[in-house]
């Protein structure tokens, strides 16, 4: 999926979880659900150059994070991925500039990740009573970000 543009709402901005490489793709929109994220839930692909700048809020009764990116990237044939002869891919050059509102965690760019986040920003918000991660809360963090 290359260079889209997400202005509604929905559980994730553009799907739920990502084989392949989402490329250049904005959300606009406002994102709530149990475990919401503005580009895609979660990822054993590529997200590169996307943005967010939308809002993205957990449900009340949720105890799940919310993120600005990918809510969990996962290592392929790991936790219900593709068999481990796929080859494991990155967060790189995303920026977050949209409010990140849990009533658990959050995280700026990805909660969860194994895979190498990279040259990403985070400028937005993150409201969650518990422990928050600017770039990622829980994972594999890389060079060049901010």
């Amino acid at each position: 999926m290359k260079d889209c543009i997400n202005f509604g709402p929905g559980s994730s901005g553009f799907c739920h979880i990502n084989y392949n490489i989402i490329k250049r793709c904005v959300n606009l929109g406002t994102i709530v659900s149990t475990r919401p994220a503005g580009i895609v839930r979660s990822s054993c692909g590529t997200i590169e150059e996307c943005i967010n700048f939308g809002t993205i809020k957990a449900t009340m009764n949720s105890i799940l994070p919310a993120a600005g990116i990918c809510n969990s990237s996962f290592i392929p044939g790991v936790g219900g991925g593709l068999p481990p002869s796929f080859e494991p891919r990155r967060i790189i050059n995303c920026v977050n500039y949209g409010l990140i509102v849990s009533y658990w965690q959050g995280a700026g760019i990805c909660h969860t990740s194994p895979n190498p986040i990279t040259n990403c920003i985070n400028v937005g918000v993150i409201v969650a009573p518990h422990r928050t991660g600017c770039i990622v809360f829980n994972g594999e963090l890389g060079p060049n970000n901010y």
